[in-house]
């Protein structure tokens, strides 16, 4: 079975190892305003308005682990959304340092995702869980 990169779709070498270390079947993803302070993202903002709410997605937080071209391995971890029912790629969040799964001021199950398309180009959205122990699990993981 070919292992594919799950932030862009494509092949991983023969080599690679994937784990899943997360996985939540119920995220709601939202689209959320531009930061007005530097103190951080508040799940407020955004979740009392209806229209911000994008999809209920499944969250998948995977770790890949192949040889490069350059004979060194590599090690790399992405939070990924997708589709719950077919498993189609939403948005991916290649995990390189803490602030790209920020924690919100204002409750434990909800987090602001910097997530990247192939080309580079991110955007932020917010995500929030139904139960807190998932969020915590969450927290673990990464």
């Amino acid at each position: 079975m070919e292992l594919l990169d799950p932030a862009t779709g494509a092949a991983l070498p023969n080599d690679a190892i994937q784990r899943i270390l997360f996985v939540a079947n119920a995220v709601h993803v939202y689209n959320i305003p531009p930061l007005t302070s530097t103190k951080g993202y508040s799940a407020s903002t955004w979740t009392a308005e209806p229209q911000r709410h994008i999809f209920t997605a499944r969250l998948r937080v995977v770790e890949t682990a192949y040889e490069s071209e350059s004979s060194t391995n590599k090690l790399k971890v992405d939070a990924v959304l997708e589709d719950a029912s077919s498993g189609q790629l939403f948005a991916a969040a290649p995990y390189t340092a803490p602030g790209v799964v920020e924690p919100v001021l204002d409750s434990s199950r909800f987090f602001a995702v910097t997530v990247r398309d192939p080309q580079g180009r991110k955007a932020i959205l917010g995500i929030g869980f139904e139960e807190r122990s998932e969020a915590f699990d969450l927290s673990i993981a990464l």
